[in-house]
């Protein structure tokens, strides 16, 4: 699949995402004027994460990414920190599944997997080119439609058909569909702060 050619590649984020989700749990960008003097860089990284739903996990993602920290570091920065940092969850997601599968004897909860890997290398892929979008609002919607393509796509895959067909999410891929959910959800939320800028 497309999202193999990429595992390499994010090594290091899957690592990072690693912790990020144990606190958790447990190419053009959009330029607009919003650089800071490094010594107010925190004050940033905590200023923004006040307008997501999930401060603890806004702030530890961008604290755990040298990025933030630079002298330069602006709002474009932390979407692309977090669009990365989906992408890494992504295909974490897409290689747990699999390994869940070929652990699974039950058939039907098998080809619920099975529809969650397909999910999750479409959101990628959503992500992957949403790198190049300078555009707020169309970048807005794609990190949106890779949330529901994947996350949402992935926990509602076990609800549907007849009754006596559904099967329950198990907890391990419903941690990891919230995870990738509230790093697009906090994108989105740094996205709108940069739409009301711009």
């Amino acid at each position: 699949m497309a999202i193999g050619n990429q595992f390499v590649f994010l090594v290091y984020s899957s690592l990072t995402l690693a912790f990020i989700f144990f606190l958790h749990g447990a190419t053009a960008r959009p330029m607009v004027a919003t650089h800071i003097d490094i010594e107010k860089d925190d004050d940033l990284i905590k200023k923004t994460c006040k307008k997501t739903d999930y401060y603890d996990l806004c702030v530890s993602s961008l604290k755990s990414d040298a990025r933030s920290s630079t002298k330069t570091a602006d709002l474009n920065d932390f979407v692309m920190i977090f669009i990365d940092l989906a992408m890494s969850n992504a295909s974490e997601t897409y290689g747990f599944l699999n390994k869940l599968i070929d652990n699974t004897t039950d058939y039907a909860l098998q080809l619920a997997i099975r529809d969650c890997t397909v999910f999750y290398d479409k959101g990628y892929q959503i992500l992957r080119n949403a790198q190049l979008i300078t555009n707020y609002e169309v970048l807005y919607n794609e990190v949106g439609r890779a949330k529901d393509e994947a996350a949402v796509s992935c926990e509602n895959i076990f609800h549907s058909g007849a009754k006596d067909d559904h099967r329950k999410t198990p907890m391990v891929v419903t941690k990891r569909n919230e995870l990738f959910e509230h790093l697009c959800l906090i994108n989105q939320s740094i996205i709108n702060l940069l739409r009301s800028s711009s």
